[in-house]
């Protein structure tokens, strides 16, 4: 009979129980409400124990043959209010513990957890203009972190396929870390452990060079991939798990016709300067091939902007600058290009690619890396003005 009404006790008070956890999630947000209902909780177990024990004594069931077994019982019966109690408290306790694992979308207690995402986006601009034996292709690839997370990335030069890719060389410069390449582009090379902050970006400046004049290499192409691979900071590497994330850009570079005239000339400077679509003078077509409104290098400026700017406080990275895109453009109208030019643009293209206005600015008049600058730009101007290579257009000025 006891045992029945025992069972019945631990029915009610475990129903009290469900019934409390209920209502237990509306106060777990308030520490005072929740300790306040627990308290009522426990009181309201004890009175409804005290009830049912006290109707039982009534009855005379607690009388019992031998002490022994009337100790066993009161035991039995403490232990299983005991048991029912720290269930209580435990279910209590777990109920309040905020899961604060790396998910997709938790809410919980007023806070808010995201999963963290990993993203790279590479824009690119392909090679413009044609490569040739006098002729530099140049090209730009923009890396974003669209993310939230801080990331580790490499880059690789591979797939380099086409029967002009034997013929070329490339250089490729970093903002920020100057020039990371400069060799066969059917090297395949990879360079590692560049972070990239949230929102970060990188600017890539590529330049693909012919090592050979033959005749057969006009109207060719070379493609080739740069596989950019990213993967959270905490991370080892791109093959150790976690978020990941790659992206392929691939690059076309076509080759042209090289074969100049025998009656190309140069024009100075201020010929470019003067006949762009915001020049006063009638615009030269040429410029369409390059593109005004293009960046230049790392300057944060346009091609347009840059030969407008002069060299104030005897910056060298505006004596030469505007020279190399008067000799650039000289190029593209046709004018042929004497090996020494040709050497002198290559060492421009990789001065830009790691050296900014700023940097240059900063130099003291002796300075052996400005004087550099200055130099080239001298050789470029004999250039423009027809000191040496084919001569200047004296009737196009």
């Amino acid at each position: 009979m006891f045992r029945k009404k025992q069972k019945k006790l631990v029915g009610q008070i475990c129903k009290l129980l469900l019934s409390e956890l209920r209502l237990l999630k509306f106060y777990q947000r308030s520490a005072k409400l929740a300790g306040r209902r627990w308290r009522a909780i426990k009181k309201r177990s004890r009175r409804l124990f005290g009830q049912h024990r006290r109707k039982q004594i009534k009855a005379g069931a607690w009388l019992l043959p031998s002490r022994r077994d009337n100790r066993r019982l009161i035991v039995n019966k403490t232990v299983n209010l005991g048991l029912v109690l720290l269930v209580l408290w435990l279910a209590f306790n777990l109920v309040g513990v905020t899961g604060a694992f790396f998910n997709d979308t938790e809410t919980s207690l007023g806070n808010y957890w995201r999963m963290a995402t990993l993203y790279i986006d590479a824009d690119r601009v392909n090679f413009t203009p044609t490569v040739s034996d006098t002729q530099i292709a140049t090209a730009g690839v923009v890396v974003d972190n669209h993310g939230r997370l801080k990331i580790k990335y490499n880059t690789t030069l591979q797939n380099a396929t086409g029967v002009l890719c034997p013929a070329l060389n490339l250089m490729i410069s970093r903002s920020g870390s100057g020039l990371l390449y400069d060799g066969p582009i059917q090297a395949a090379a990879t360079w590692s452990d560049n972070s990239l902050v949230a929102g970060g970006s990188g600017d890539y400046n590529l330049a693909a060079i012919m090592t050979t004049n033959d005749e057969t290499l006009q109207n060719q192409t070379c493609q080739f991939s740069l596989i950019f691979q990213g993967w959270q900071e905490e991370i080892t590497d791109f093959t150790s798990g976690g978020y990941t994330d790659q992206t392929i850009v691939q690059l076309t570079i076509n080759s042209g016709e090289w074969q100049q005239p025998d009656n190309s000339c140069t024009l100075t400077q201020g010929y470019w300067q003067t006949h762009s679509k915001y020049g006063p003078a009638p615009y030269d077509d040429t410029w369409a091939l390059l593109e005004e409104d293009t960046p230049f290098y790392l300057s944060g400026q346009t091609y347009y902007q840059v030969i407008w700017t002069p060299p104030a406080g005897g910056n060298a990275y505006y004596i030469l600058a505007p020279q190399y895109i008067a000799a650039g453009l000289n190029q593209l109208n046709g004018a042929t290009v004497p090996e020494e030019v040709q050497t002198a643009l290559t060492e421009a293209i990789a001065l830009f690619g790691l050296y900014t206005p700023a940097d240059i600015g900063a130099l003291a008049a002796n300075d052996e890396l400005k004087q550099q600058f200055i130099s080239l730009a001298e050789l470029l101007d004999d250039y423009n003005n027809g000191s040496i290579g084919p001569g200047h257009c004296d009737e196009f000025e």
